[in-house]
């Protein structure tokens, strides 16, 4: 018998929970979605901006340390990315709220019309 790898099964059960997630949008009283639109978009600028700022290496990192010990430069990069995308979401989200949005789940009938 052969046995499922496990990143396999993980993956399947990401997709299938994202797929289960539905559409959120932003909302506000009285903004079209034009207007939230260019608003996230603005949000997503500044908050591009700070995350990067504040998640530049203080240093150059040189590939991997010496005799092929340690960490290597894909893993420091790879969690200096994954921090810097985290922190320029929540950024963003309180960019927007800070404008008087709401994250709403978009329901599957409204998207139909």
């Amino acid at each position: 018998m052969r046995r499922v790898p496990s990143f396999a099964l993980l993956l399947v059960s990401l997709l299938t929970l994202g797929a289960c997630a539905g559409t959120m949008r932003w909302e506000k009283p009285g903004a079209d979605q034009a207007m939230a639109q260019n608003d996230s978009a603005e949000c997503r600028q500044a908050a591009q901006r700070e995350a990067f700022r504040y998640y530049s290496p203080p240093f150059p990192y040189w590939y991997g340390w010496p005799y092929g010990r340690g960490p290597s430069y894909m893993a420091y990069r790879m969690s200096w990315e994954s921090d810097r995308f985290s922190t320029e979401n929540r950024l963003q989200a309180f960019c927007m709220r800070s404008r008087g949005y709401e994250l709403v789940r978009v329901e599957q009938a409204k998207a139909k019309e």
